[in-house]
């Protein structure tokens, strides 16, 4: 009777820690970006040597992140990573399908759904293009983030601290005369991507091959995945870049329309800024 009693208590215990670490990534979620141990202990109502302890698992398991300067505390990478993850395997892989087909039938090139993993960027799914000279993409396949367009499009929209820790363990590797392999020109193309709305490739993985990719944004307007198409650089001559990048960022626009995202007309912006005013 002991021996239960004493399984029970700690079994108790194992779950209160979790209730407890699990509050402190909900108050980082819902009052951060970053707050301070005090803070954090006066949200939980938990002594700041207990919240201390949860915070040092969290931030080993990279759940957490600590600032080296200030010391505050923010929501770690490794929720991004299960985030992506999560969103690879949801279904909304299902109902972009359709707005990858209907890309694939306008641009006659191979079509591909893709998230961001690390570094690294994943496609998640695929149409293939029916023409003779095509580019066989298979789901499930990997590339750098930095020089393909459908990564950049991820890249580019990421908060800026959360860039500076994917990129800094990052070697940009060159693969051909057109990759960008400094820090520095990756993000002034990553500047050019936000100001554009969409990322080309300019036979940087591969020479002969081109890519533009667009971003997918879900319910909060946070990117999620891209959508991009690959093809031969004949087909994808700089002439016509203008003409495929409308059609992708369409076809992006549509998945994060499936995601619940809605795009602000002029006219909403507007009554939001008269709001704004009067208050």
């Amino acid at each position: 009777m002991e021996l239960d009693f004493t399984m029970q208590s700690t079994n108790r215990y194992k779950v209160q820690v979790i209730d407890r670490a699990l509050a402190i990534l909900e108050v980082l979620a819902d009052e951060g970006p970053a707050l301070t141990l005090a803070e954090l202990a006066g949200r939980i109502r938990l002594p700041k040597s207990t919240v201390l302890r949860l915070l040092n698992v969290l931030q080993q398991h990279r759940f957490v992140a600590k600032d080296s300067r200030s010391g505050n505390y923010r929501l770690g990478l490794k929720l991004v990573e299960l985030g992506t993850s999560a969103a690879s395997q949801l279904d909304f892989v299902e109902r972009a399908r359709p707005h990858l087909n209907r890309l694939m039938t306008m641009t006659g090139e191979t079509v591909f759904l893709s998230v961001l993993d690390g570094i690294e960027v994943l496609a998640v799914d695929r149409v293939e293009s029916p023409r003779t000279v095509r580019v066989p993409l298979s789901a499930g396949g990997r590339a750098p983030a930095y020089c393909t367009a459908n990564g950049k499009a991820l890249l580019a929209f990421l908060p800026e601290t959360e860039l500076d820790v994917r990129l800094a363990t990052a070697k940009l590797r060159s693969y051909t005369h057109n990759t960008i392999v400094t820090h520095s020109g990756l993000r002034n193309e990553l500047r050019r991507v936000r100001a554009m709305g969409y990322a080309v490739d300019h036979e940087e993985m591969e020479e002969g091959l081109k890519c533009v990719g667009a971003p997918v944004r879900n319910l909060s307007g946070v990117v999620v995945a891209s959508v991009g198409i690959l093809g031969p650089a004949f087909r994808l001559a700089d002439k016509k870049l203008a003409g495929i990048a409308t059609s992708v960022v369409h076809a992006a626009d549509g998945v994060s329309a499936e995601l619940g995202f809605q795009r602000a007309t002029p006219e909403a912006a507007g009554r939001s800024r008269g709001r704004r005013g009067m208050l």
